[in-house]
């Protein structure tokens, strides 16, 4: 054998390699490519009670992207009611939530009240 018949040998298994390499990954990229994406759905809720602490009222709630695309700018408002009337009320920003995360906030209401009522909803959010 000439020393050029053993020196292409290792070549085109080198060169085929790559090549089995990139197919693969041209492949895996049109796959994600064309499979359907599901567009956001954002929900939000309470996690566990109320604590009450002091004269403050603390709600914990867990925001969640159940969708495959991402959610930017997402708003939660937080109300606490009594007797039907909201007496105080507070809202937060996501700035963003990928496909299945999910993201835990806290309001904190100055009032104590054991008869107030407490909510949690997404009130908007952005879809990219």
């Amino acid at each position: 054998m000439s020393p050029t018949r053993l020196r292409l040998t290792p070549e085109r298994v080198t060169f085929t390699v790559a090549v089995v390499i990139l197919l693969a990954l041209a492949g895996a990229i049109v796959y994600l490519w064309i499979q359907p994406r599901q567009p956001p759905s954002v929900t939000v809720a309470m996690i566990g009670d109320v604590r009450l602490v002091g004269s403050q009222r603390y709600l914990t709630g867990e925001v969640r992207n159940g969708g495959d695309e991402t959610a930017e700018a997402v708003q939660v408002i937080g109300e606490l009611t009594i007797d039907g009337e909201v007496v105080a009320a507070g809202e937060q920003f996501i700035d963003f939530l990928s496909g299945g995360e999910t993201e835990e906030i806290v309001f904190i209401f100055d009032r104590a009240a054991p008869e107030a009522e407490t909510s949690l909803r997404v009130a908007s959010y952005k879809s990219p």
